[in-house]
């Protein structure tokens, strides 16, 4: 009887490799005026004023609790993130993003931070944003145009609407 031979296999294990590291604001954050809060507050009494008449006690305080985040969003400044563009994937914090979820990205900006902007089907949200550094722009772009297809998608009617109210009603004034 012959002698049975293993098949031969051979393992390949390439380590992660860094392609950019920054550390940066977990989201994008600028100073608010004394008075963005008034237009929230007017809208929150007026809504929780006809609540009260209709008795819904719920939706008062889910409204409440919603005026609250937001405060607490405007003025509590991001923590710091460290970010890193590797060859297995994005890492936010621990997390790691792997490529294979991710099917475009573009760069943007709010408030004068830019921002990368990393579209993932799979996932609830749709998308992964990283705030950026402004140094940091042109590196970003050579590699993750290496990696991904770079295609900034139109804005969907949702978008047009947020932005013209916006425009139409905005929370504080502009100097």
């Amino acid at each position: 009887m012959a002698a049975k031979t293993e098949p031969q296999i051979e393992a390949r294990v390439v380590q992660e490799q860094i392609y950019l590291a920054w550390t940066a604001p977990a989201r994008p954050h600028h100073a608010l005026g004394k008075q963005v809060m008034t237009v929230p507050l007017v809208i929150t009494g007026l809504i929780g004023l006809i609540l009260l008449v209709a008795g819904e006690w719920m939706l008062i305080v889910v409204v409440a609790s919603l005026v609250f985040a937001y405060y607490a969003w405007s003025m509590i400044p991001a923590e710091l993130m460290q970010y890193q563009i590797t060859s297995r994937g994005v890492r936010v914090g621990g997390s790691l993003y792997e490529w294979p979820i991710f099917t475009r990205w573009w760069a943007g900006d709010k408030w004068g931070q830019p921002l990368l902007f990393l579209e993932t089907p799979q996932s609830l949200t749709g998308q992964l944003v990283l705030t950026t550094l402004p140094t940091d722009k042109d590196k970003i772009d050579k590699i993750m145009s290496s990696l991904l297809l770079k295609d900034k998608p139109a804005a969907t009617g949702l978008d047009k609407t947020a932005k013209w109210l916006a425009e139409k009603f905005p929370l504080e004034q502009k100097i």
